[in-house]
């Protein structure tokens, strides 16, 4: 882990004023740290720092470094959770493998034929713990969407030759699962109306907005939490207090399910129609 610019420092000009050659040469006293004899705005103090912080900067680059390569090599190691996620983003759709390695030759494609081609961008692994075979369940999305009916075929051919022997996929890409909301805001009458629009700037309701924005900076996979979603619209200007008072949500075209503390998508990826599916009392506090 690099250390901080002071620390650096610290060691530099300890062994700056320990050396007899500067003591004499400086006329230091013995016992004093660099601080005490030398001025933050010494030319001595100045070149330290900058030497300092250029050692800070090469040791920040090495952990990221480091941090990079153990990503690779962990999303390389064979039969881990990680490998096949690594091995789910590397689909290309409508390119066949070569039989005798389940790879793809990409030897006379450009990077940018290949980026095409690879259509999954977001992806998770799920391993159940007490199944009685291996079993993986590896939620897959594009950019946008998920995979049509013809991609998830081909992803799942894909991921059968990739698979270790014995171990079962259960692969899932499907649109976002569907959520509902009740949520009582208390707000303040000088920012917004009764109905939640600003009362400058036009009739925009930011809540309404905010629980929108909340839902797409979720992670793929990534679980919503009911009062994280409240703590972020009590930071909305006009917004003093927010609660959900009833969260229900289910597969798409499924039926809604309460539920109370969190919820985790089935398909990876969570929606809300704002205009159906989301209710927002006003209360003036």
């Amino acid at each position: 882990m690099a250390r901080t610019i002071s620390e650096i420092k610290k060691e530099i000009t300890d062994d700056f004023v320990s050396n007899p050659a500067v003591v004499e040469a400086y006329g230091l006293e013995q016992g004093k740290s660099f601080e005490e004899q030398f001025s933050k705005a010494s030319l001595e103090s100045i070149l330290f720092y900058l030497h300092a912080a250029k050692i800070w900067l090469l040791e920040t680059l090495f952990d990221t470094h480091r941090e990079e390569i153990n990503t690779i090599l962990q999303s390389k190691r064979p039969h881990t959770v990680g490998w096949y996620r690594g091995a789910a983003l590397e689909f290309q759709f409508g390119r066949e493998l070569r039989a005798d390695v389940a790879e793809y030759d990409n030897s006379e494609l450009s990077e940018d034929e290949i980026a095409a081609e690879r259509i999954v961008s977001k992806c998770a692994v799920e391993k159940a713990e007490f199944a009685e075979k291996p079993t993986l369940t590896i939620k897959v999305a594009k950019a946008a969407t998920h995979l049509t009916d013809a991609e998830k075929t081909a992803f799942e051919k894909y991921m059968s030759e990739k698979a270790d022997a014995g171990v079962r996929l259960n692969i899932i890409s499907g649109a976002p699962d569907r959520l509902w909301l009740s949520i009582i805001i208390r707000h303040d009458g000088l920012v917004l109306n009764g109905s939640g629009e600003r009362l400058y700037g036009g009739s925009e309701k930011p809540v309404e907005k905010a629980v929108k924005n909340h839902l797409n900076k979720l992670v793929f996979n990534g679980t919503f939490f009911p009062s994280l979603l409240e703590q972020e619209l009590m930071r909305l200007p006009g917004v003093k207090i927010a609660t959900v008072q009833a969260s229900q949500a289910c597969p798409a075209g499924g039926t809604l399910t309460q539920f109370v503390d969190k919820y985790q998508p089935l398909t990876g990826a969570l929606d809300i129609d704002t205009e159906n599916d989301l209710r927002v009392e006003y209360e003036l506090i």
